[in-house]
Parts: C-alpha cells; structure tokens; sequence
C-alpha cells in the first residue's frame, strides 16, 4: 500500500493518480495546497469514482464553503473513503456543520463495511 503527499508541484499529478484509480494510491494529502475551480472540479469527479483512496486530506487548503460542500457530496457517493479531512470553522453555517457530520457518518459506515468485508471468506 502506498500513499501519496502532495507538494506545490504536484497536486495536479496526485488528482491524476485520483481520476486514473491508481490502486496503491490509498492516501491524498493535499494540505497546505491552494485548490482552484478547476482543481476543485477534477477532485470531484475522481472521488466519486475512485474505489482504492482510503483517506483524504483537506486541511489548511483555504477551501470557501461551496467547494468544500461540492467535495462532501461527492464524499458521499464514494463507498471506500474511510477518513476526510475539512477545516471547520466557528463561523461555518450550521447547515455546513451538519453537512460534515453526516460525512462522518458515511465514512464510519464505509469503516464498518470494510473491515466486516474483510471478514467474509
């Protein structure tokens, strides 16, 4: 297993390693990284697509709350994420925050799968 963390010149190589499925590619961090709109677009459409990214980093990315709900939601579809990583902030809308929380409880329920899965012979 392998995980990839991004650095300044290479956040468009890891959302390709995301859209492509790439199978030792279980772990994205892109903290620190300025995501763009079109950054933003790709992402969503590999995470929902991707059945191997276990965990996702988020944090310090400077994400407006749109575009962190557009990730969510495509969190949301994705049945093998287990843990993602979105700044929260004190003046977030409780909408958002509800949001998030029911991310969470997506991505626990994909743990449980996973691991009962991993019990099935």
């Amino acid at each position: 297993m392998h995980s990839f963390m991004s650095h300044k010149s290479g956040k468009e190589d890891l959302i390709k390693l995301i859209e492509d499925n790439d199978s030792i590619t279980i772990t994205a961090n892109f903290e620190l990284q300025q995501l763009n709109k079109m950054d933003i677009k790709k992402l969503v459409g590999a995470i929902k697509n991707n059945s191997h990214l276990e965990t996702l980093s988020l944090n310090n990315c400077s994400l407006k709350s749109e575009d962190a709900i557009l990730i969510v939601e495509a969190v949301m579809k994705n049945k093998h994420l287990t843990k993602v990583d979105i700044e929260i902030f004190e003046n977030d809308s409780a909408n958002f925050k509800q949001i998030i929380n029911e991310m969470n409880h997506h991505l626990s329920l994909n743990k449980i799968d996973k691991h009962s899965s991993a019990f099935n012979i």
